[in-house]
């Protein structure tokens, strides 16, 4: 009978006489690592999450020292995140280390959008920067006379934003140079994020009014004025342009003639911007609802009611629409009957957007961002 002895000696010597009696085991090779789909959602306390977006569950958490008012970019494989203090956070979107800090601007509630190899993000200190991200520079910044909420949006080779000293500018996004700019002459600002549809861009105004402008020289087409500030970031869709204002009312525009097709009305102030999925208006109100409404009658589907108010913009992917409250819950609902599939308290009022990495590893952006489909 073999001792514990005379085991561990036979195991030497095959080992030192035979080599290859190390093939029975497995190589020393590093275990494959696997993406998985991840929700990052920021709040007014200092954190961004992200979740798992079948469950709701916290993968990671990082701090990151002052509120967060933008939605964060997914960008080359990392994730960047601006605070109001003016630092933009770079992440490791998997794990939620930082990688790296700049102080850039005064602070930032825009949202910024990533191009070739630059970021593009507007600053309370009015400025349009342009981050290089291999170089770790400012490329350049353009100067307006306002802070700038006003997400940036690609429109061909420029982008388009607005600007709280009441204008609308078109820069090169290569060069930072002008190509044109538009004051409709009234005082007023501009916070909501425009969006565009063949040769038109829409923007909404403090005014009341929704702009639609030429996109080669920044020409007025039309505007159609509400009853209350617009800082609702509209979507393009099927000949209408879809966005809610202060007068409590869901606006359904025709592109064309500036008309409007219908209208819905909630209890309270509308600054969340739609979101447009299978014929279906998603948008979130004050009046602590998010409304899902038929895109072409305009009637009321069904609302789902939270505890606080929303003014954060949902996302759909999949058939589930993500949206965040004040209530400091971040909600996951089905799109068929506003189904409550799960919810996580974050620790603070929520008045950013989420956003989406997929299982296709595809980043999915709501209309308040300059990244979004629309």
């Amino acid at each position: 009978m073999l001792t514990r002895y005379s085991c561990l000696l036979a195991f030497a010597l095959c080992a030192f006489a035979f080599p290859s009696c190390k093939s029975v085991f497995s190589d020393d090779l590093p275990l494959t690592h696997t993406s998985t789909a991840s929700l990052f959602i920021s709040s007014d306390n200092g954190f961004i999450y992200a979740l798992d977006p079948n469950t709701g569950n916290k993968k990671w958490e990082s701090g990151l020292g002052a509120a967060v008012r933008s939605t964060p970019c997914l960008f080359k494989d990392k994730l960047y995140v601006p605070t109001v203090d003016g630092y933009l956070h770079r992440l490791n979107p998997e794990t939620g280390a930082e990688l790296n800090v700049f102080h850039i601007g005064s602070g930032f509630r825009s949202s910024p959008i990533g191009s070739d190899n630059y970021l593009y993000l507007g600053s309370d200190d009015g400025q349009l920067y342009c981050w290089d991200v291999s170089a770790d520079t400012i490329a350049w910044a353009f100067p307006t006379g306002g802070s700038i909420v006003s997400s940036p949006t690609i429109v061909d080779t420029n982008l388009v934003f607005g600007s709280s000293d009441g204008k609308v500018y078109s820069i090169s996004k290569r060069w930072g140079n002008k190509t044109w700019s538009f004051d409709p002459g009234t005082s007023t600002s501009f916070t909501s994020s425009p969006t565009w549809m063949l040769n038109q861009i829409y923007i909404g105004a403090k005014d009341g009014s929704m702009y639609s402008l030429n996109i080669a020289d920044g020409s007025e087409h039309w505007h159609y004025t509400t009853g209350g500030p617009i800082e609702s970031s509209p979507i393009s869709y099927g000949g209408n342009v879809i966005f809610g204002s202060y007068d409590k009312v869901v606006y359904c525009i025709d592109t064309g003639s500036g008309l409007p097709r219908w209208t819905y009305t909630t209890t309270d102030r509308i600054l969340s911007s739609p979101f447009a999925y299978n014929q279906v208006i998603y948008v979130g109100s004050n009046d602590y609802s998010l409304y899902a409404i038929h895109i072409i009658t305009g009637a009321l589907r069904w609302k789902f009611t939270t505890t606080g108010a929303i003014s954060s913009s949902p996302l759909v992917a999949n058939a589930r629409i993500y949206v965040g409250s004040n209530d400091k819950y971040l909600y996951s609902l089905d799109t068929l009957g506003a189904a409550l599939r799960w919810k996580q308290n974050i620790d603070g009022a929520i008045n950013t957007s989420p956003v989406l990495l997929d299982s296709n590893m595809r980043a999915n952006y709501p209309s308040v961002s300059g990244s979004s489909d629309y």
